[in-house]
C-alpha cells in the first residue's frame, strides 16, 4: 500500500486553490513580480550626492561609518523579499506541476496501452500485416518483426530515412507477391 494518501476531495481542493493563484495573476502582476524580483538587495556602492563627480575628496567619517554598517547589513525591502519569496515559490511549484504532470501521462498511458493490448491488432507500416502484439510478434517502430529486422539491415547499410526505407520496402513486397503470382 502506498505511503502517499490522498482523498479525492482533498486533491480536488488544491487544484482549486490553484485555479484561483493562475487567476489572480495577470500580466500587470507578472511583470511587476519580475521587476521587483530582479532588483538586487545589495547596497550599489553609488554616492548619495547625486553630482556624479564621486565627491569633493574630502574624508566624511560619518558617511564612512554609515556606508561601513550598511555595507555589513543589508537594507531589508519587504516589498522586495516577498517578490523573491513569490518567485521561488512559483518556480517550485511549477516544477511540482510539471513531475506531477508527466507522472498522471505514465499512470493514464499505462493504463490505456494495458485496456488496448487485449482487444485491438496493429497493423505494419510497411506491409500492412496484422500483429497480435503476443509473443515475438509484436509492434516495433511501427513494423512487423520481418520488416522490422528490414529497417535494421537498411540503417546498416546507410538508409536511415524512413520514407525512403518503405518505399522501397513496399516495392519489394509488391515485386515478390507479383513473383509468385506468375
Amino acid at each position: 500500500m502506498s505511503k502517499f494518501r490522498v482523498s479525492r476531495r482533498r486533491m480536488a481542493k488544491q487544484l482549486e486553490n490553484m485555479n484561483r493563484l493562475f487567476a489572480y495573476f495577470g500580466d500587470n502582476t507578472l511583470e511587476e513580480l519580475d521587476r521587483v524580483a530582479k532588483i538586487p538587495s545589495g547596497i550599489d556602492g553609488w554616492p548619495s550626492g547625486g553630482s556624479g563627480s564621486g565627491g569633493s575628496g574630502d574624508a566624511d567619517p560619518t558617511l564612512l561609518a554609515v556606508v561601513r554598517r550598511l555595507s555589513t547589513k543589508p537594507n531589508y525591502d519587504h516589498r522586495q523579499v516577498s517578490a523573491e519569496t513569490a518567485a521561488k515559490a512559483l518556480e517550485d511549484a511549477h516544477t511540482s506541476v510539471q513531475h506531477a504532470y508527466r507522472a498522471l501521462l505514465v499512470f493514464k498511458t499505462t493504463a490505456e496501452e494495458k485496456r488496448g493490448r487485449e482487444t485491438s491488432l496493429a497493423e505494419c507500416g510497411c506491409c500492412s500485416s496484422s500483429i497480435t502484439g503476443i509473443g515475438n510478434d509484436r509492434l516495433r517502430a511501427n513494423y512487423c518483426p520481418a520488416c522490422y529486422a528490414a529497417w535494421h539491415r537498411s540503417k546498416k547499410a546507410g538508409v536511415s530515412d524512413r520514407v525512403r526505407f518503405e518505399t522501397a520496402r513496399k516495392a519489394q513486397l509488391q515485386a515478390e507477391i507479383a513473383d509468385e503470382a506468375q
